[in-house]
């Protein structure tokens, strides 16, 4: 596909970033389970012992901790494995962000879009009534959506566990939306 070419563009999530993120957390979870058998981590009555004198350190708890959101993450990779559904669609009508909120945004109520960040984020000025349709969220960091701290109106699609990079989503903003500043 040419840099400039229109065309549409229907973004989901990855199936091998979620499928590699679930083998790799039930994996771990396993693992840990087996050290604990295996290495003692379980804390076991012995004669003679008392429950508060077992040489119980913390380490049952920071390893069952781990393995819930070891297992929290791997439950929820498998979920977006299994849906198909488009999570941003830009075409001609404008943009259309899933992500269980399923808004349509024409293009007339884009102001700007560009990359930022470490952790990639495809980041969209809105109009303000677009904006709070989006309930974003600065402190949700389970949500794809986020608000841009310092940006007005702008909200973020984190690009980590999608299927088209976010250079690859603006490149098609800026097809249909040529004239669109970067801000």
């Amino acid at each position: 596909m040419a840099k400039g070419e229109k065309r549409r563009l229907e973004v989901r999530y990855s199936q091998p970033f979620h499928l590699t993120l679930a083998f790799i957390g039930f994996g771990l979870s396993v693992g840990a389970g087996v050290w604990l058998l295996i290495a003692g981590g379980l804390p076991v009555a012995t004669e003679g012992a008392t429950a508060g004198k077992q040489g119980f350190d913390g380490r049952l708890m920071l390893v069952l901790l781990s393995v819930a959101g070891l297992l929290y993450y791997s439950i929820r990779s498998v979920f977006m494995l299994r849906n198909r559904a488009p999570q941003l669609t830009i075409d001609r009508d404008g943009i259309v962000v899933g992500f269980g909120r399923d808004i349509h945004i024409p293009w007339n109520d884009v102001h700007w879009a560009r990359v930022r960040g470490t952790r990639r984020t495809m980041q969209f000025g809105v109009s303000p009534e677009v904006f709070l349709r989006m309930r974003a969220s600065l402190f949700n960091l389970d949500d794809p959506i986020a608000q841009v701290p310092g940006a007005g109106s702008a909200f973020a699609v984190r690009g980590g566990g999608l299927d088209a990079s976010c250079n690859e989503i603006l490149d098609v903003v800026k097809a249909w939306r040529p004239t669109l500043p970067k801000r």
